[in-house]
């Protein structure tokens, strides 16, 4: 008996390999993809983030507002949280209260009482930059 003994030939198998690898290149590249792109896209707010120093100067009962300064910093903050006691008490500002570099302004209709403890807080595009200020204590 006589048996036919024909294998493949090795361009075939070469040619095989190298489909193989490309299709698992492919398949890995689809999956890791949006992954890549989106810690992309969040570094650059991380690191303006970083830079973001904010300082209540004073707190008032009397008038329901605080003044804020905002230090060395290139970050164009899109709002600032106001933390009255440590818990937060608004997001209400508008790009009007946000202070240039090393200016200080006014951000009112704040509900303060005598003795509360006020820190801010940075925020950009919804990300909270920073740690919050040094606490200041409302005065009357």
């Amino acid at each position: 008996m006589e048996l036919n003994k024909r294998g493949i030939s090795g361009v075939i198998v070469a040619v095989l390999m190298i489909l193989l690898v490309i299709a698992a290149v492919a398949i890995f590249w689809t999956t890791v993809k949006p992954f890549i792109e989106k810690g992309a896209s969040g570094a650059d707010k991380s690191s303006d983030c970083l830079t973001v120093d904010l300082t209540v100067v004073s707190a008032s009962n009397s008038t329901g507002s605080i003044q804020v300064k905002k230090e060395m910093c290139d970050a164009a903050l899109t709002g600032i949280r106001v933390y009255v006691d440590g818990a937060l008490q608004s997001t209400d500002t508008t790009a009007a209260d946000i202070p240039a570099t090393l200016e200080t302004k006014t951000i009112g209709g704040l509900n303060l009482l005598v003795g509360q403890k006020v820190s801010v807080v940075g925020e950009l595009e919804g990300t909270i930059c920073g740690s919050q200020s040094d606490e200041v204590t409302v005065i009357s």
